[in-house]
């Protein structure tokens, strides 16, 4: 009698354990591409690279590191950008409507053109899970 009231109550309290999903952090919300107001691709790669393009890959525009720490996003242009080569963009990121919206807000970044270009960004086309 006391094992099967042990082992139900180890049923009823390890049953409600790992049932929640945890929502995914920033990284894992904003890899992949996402496409600008003026129809420019900027697409963030699992390995910390990214890329901003008048299509998806192209790169012609500017390309880098990025990194998350918390809700703010940091992209590191590569010197060889044809924009904002070698600045450092400091933003705090947030993924709306269900990971279809990205909305960013300056911290500290001296590139005019990036921002005018990066703060408002949607998925383009359905990503793939």
């Amino acid at each position: 009698m006391r094992f099967t009231v042990v082992l139900v109550a180890a049923v009823v309290l390890l049953g409600g354990c790992g049932t929640e999903e945890p929502e995914p952090g920033l990284s894992e919300s904003i890899t992949g591409t996402w496409v600008s107001e003026k129809d420019l691709y900027v697409t963030f790669n699992d390995d910390g690279t990214y890329d901003v393009g008048t299509e998806v890959g192209a790169a012609d525009r500017e390309f880098g590191t990025w990194s998350v720490e918390g809700d703010v996003l940091t992209k590191v242009t590569d010197e060889d950008s044809r924009y904002c080569g070698g600045i450092v963009g400091v933003f705090e990121t947030e993924v709306l409507d269900d990971g279809e919206r990205l909305e960013s807000t300056v911290v500290d970044d001296e590139c005019a053109k990036r921002v005018d270009d990066f703060l408002s960004l949607t998925r383009p086309f359905e990503t793939e899970s």
